[in-house]
């Protein structure tokens, strides 16, 4: 065939060949991006855990868990919380002594500490039975691992990032079957992340403790 006779592509065969690639695109981009939040998933429990681990030998130090108070304090033990705020884990882990060599990194929804610089960013969302019991919620703990796991833990700290949607969620009404007068009935109950619902479904990620673990 000599070059003068060669023939390019035609228009239909360049569109055939774009909607094959989009196509392709289609299928393989969701696929990449739930893998991304997988992963992200993944990274964030095991920042959890390490916090966990950090605050038990917090407790094996000072025989009880850090007050879930404003991050101006760092006295240790860390000094109750003087009024109710949003509870977030004390940098007390970090500084002066490091319990942890530095703040682990929410991916999803990092946090301002209360009351102090607006650039020191602290992770995770945190609570423990003193702190409560002090600001007038005596059985929160024992209503979100109800809510959770059917029936009340033994949980003395929680621990919880809002996952993959950024947000705290909360759902309707629970009822425990209990009638008006259960303790345990709490107005809403918290919606803890599942990947099972769609890998960025709506819901926290929980870790209780000691020993109890993730939602």
């Amino acid at each position: 065939m000599s070059p003068g006779s060669r023939k390019g592509f035609t228009l239909i065969e360049i569109l055939i060949v774009i909607a094959i690639i989009l196509i392709l695109i289609a299928i393989a981009l969701p696929n990449f991006l739930e893998a991304q939040i997988r992963a992200k998933v993944t990274r964030v429990r095991g920042e959890i855990r390490t916090t966990a681990t950090a605050l038990e030998v917090y407790q094996t130090d000072w025989r009880e868990y850090p007050w879930a108070s404003e991050l101006d304090s760092l006295h240790f033990p860390a000094l109750p919380p003087a009024e109710p705020a949003e509870l977030h884990l004390g940098t007390v882990l970090s500084s002066p002594i490091a319990y942890l060599s530095e703040l682990p990194n929410d991916t999803f929804s990092n946090l301002f500490a209360e009351g102090s610089d607006r650039s020191r960013i602290v992770p995770f969302h945190y609570t423990e039975a003193k702190t409560n019991l002090r600001l007038g919620d005596p059985i929160l703990l024992a209503e979100l691992t109800e809510a959770i796991y059917g029936s009340p833990r033994s949980a003395r700290f929680v621990v919880l990032s809002h996952g993959p949607d950024g947000d705290h969620d909360e759902f309707g009404e629970h009822d425990h079957g209990g009638g008006s007068g259960d303790p345990l009935k709490p107005e809403s109950f918290p919606a803890y992340y599942a990947p099972t619902n769609g890998t960025k479904s709506s819901g926290d990620i929980y870790y209780f403790g000691p020993g109890i673990g993730f939602n």
